[in-house]
């Protein structure tokens, strides 16, 4: 993504009829648009990343194209729910199939859990900040 125009490749490798089925991942005003315009007519879009600012949308899109939107965040689905869901969420990474360790870019020892927070509040780069005993 960082070095390729995402939305032309998609776009070429479909013929320019778009994605079946795209999970955004990365939570961004910009991430969450080049999804709604790689996804085909009556496509899936799943929202995976946690947004935490306010972001404009292309929601004529969503409609016009009839989207199947869909949310994955755990947290807010019921205790039975995330029983279910939670084993299957995270088969890939138990598989060995994503692997997860290239994510960890900050590692602190569990009694330095206020700078592991600080860092990852203040540092772009902080992907995924680990503590350890």
């Amino acid at each position: 993504v960082g070095t390729d125009d995402i939305v032309k490749q998609v776009l070429a490798e479909t013929a320019e009829s778009g994605a079946d089925l795209v999970v955004e991942m990365a939570g961004s005003q910009e991430t969450i648009n080049a999804a709604t315009s790689i996804l085909k007519h009556n496509g899936i879009l799943v929202l995976y990343s946690y947004i935490t600012e306010p972001v404009t949308l292309n929601i004529g899109r969503w409609h016009d194209d009839a989207f199947d939107i869909r949310t994955t965040c755990l947290v807010h689905h019921t205790v039975q729910e995330r029983q279910v869901w939670t084993p299957r969420a995270l088969r890939p990474v138990l598989l060995g199939q994503i692997a997860v360790n290239p994510l960890i870019t900050h590692i602190f020892a569990l009694d330095q859990v206020e700078s592991a927070f600080q860092e990852l509040i203040t540092n772009p780069k902080a992907v995924k900040v680990m503590l350890k005993p």
